[in-house]
């Protein structure tokens, strides 16, 4: 009855969003270019409240609820802010398209769209704060990962190689993973080596122990910060939470190579993702080999 209800709803927002009597072509520029303002008025309430971590859920609601979305429309063409737009011929509206078109692409262009976005700040998270200020390096993003029968295959596992100009100061590793959207439970694991072509590799990572990960807002996925200096893991599955971490120091790796290779895969039995795994740092200069 809810889902009825539900698009009941969206179907009248639509039918009084286009009541006006405009035909074809005009009737469409119109609707764009009020999704276009609608648009710039949400990105700029993004842009304002962001870093204080007050818009979220809002931003996400919005895009998310069309119910919602067209809503919006629906009121904001009772306000002056939308009469000009009531008043203009053909012409005008596809002249007002074109500006708000290219302006648009223009700050696309200019990377004010990016979802890279860098963390909100937040007191509660002091080491998680820190990487607002650092530069970053994502070393693999949206790769599909996972280990069917237990098997580690070369399709599923990422490699790559850093390289590095001048000696780094201070870095985090920022891992976030999932399975279908949701973080992984104690069946599954993430598994990072660097550098994994070294004769005493097997103290160079393995299934990061994440229990033992900074402290880092709330996420509907598996989020871990770890210290470049101190990165725990467990060298063999089963992974088990009660058991005791080995640690290593990647930061020493990385400062006393030019470059270092790494490689990450997650041991699961049923396909899950790497959604980003990125290097926070300062001083030097990183990089990947191509």
């Amino acid at each position: 009855m809810k889902l009825r209800r539900k698009i009941f709803v969206v179907f009248r927002n639509i039918i009084n969003m286009l009541y006006k009597k405009r035909t074809g072509f005009g009737k469409c520029i119109w609707i764009i270019n009020c999704v276009i303002i609608v648009f710039y008025l949400q990105f700029i309430l993004y842009i304002i409240l962001k870093p204080y971590g007050y818009l979220n859920e809002f931003v996400m609601t919005i895009v998310s609820e069309v119910n919602l979305f067209l809503a919006v429309f629906v009121h904001l063409r009772k306000f002056k802010l939308f009469a000009f737009l009531d008043n203009m011929n053909l012409l005008n509206h596809i002249i007002v398209f074109i500006l708000l078109a290219g302006t648009g692409v223009f700050f696309w262009k200019a990377g004010f769209f990016s979802k890279e976005r860098k963390p909100a700040f937040n007191e509660e998270y002091p080491d998680y704060n820190s990487l607002l200020d650092m530069k970053s390096i994502i070393l693999v993003k949206d790769f599909d990962s996972y280990t069917p029968d237990g098997k580690v295959l070369d399709k599923n596992t990422y490699k790559g190689i850093i390289i590095k100009k001048g000696k780094i100061l201070k870095g985090y590793i920022e891992i976030i993973v999932s399975q279908n959207n949701k973080p992984l439970t104690i069946w599954e694991s993430i598994y990072f080596k660097s550098p994994y072509d070294v004769k005493e590799h097997n103290k160079c990572g393995g299934h990061i122990f994440r229990p033992k990960s900074l402290e880092v807002p709330a996420s509907d996925k598996t989020h871990l910060l770890l210290p470049l200096n101190n990165i725990p893991f467990l060298s063999n599955i089963p992974y088990d939470e009660s058991r005791n971490p080995e640690n290593y120091n990647l930061f020493e790796y990385i400062n006393n190579r030019t470059e270092i290779k790494y490689l990450v895969f997650i041991s699961s039995l049923r396909p899950a993702k790497i959604d980003c795994i990125k290097i926070y740092y300062e001083g030097g200069e990183l990089g990947l080999k191509k």
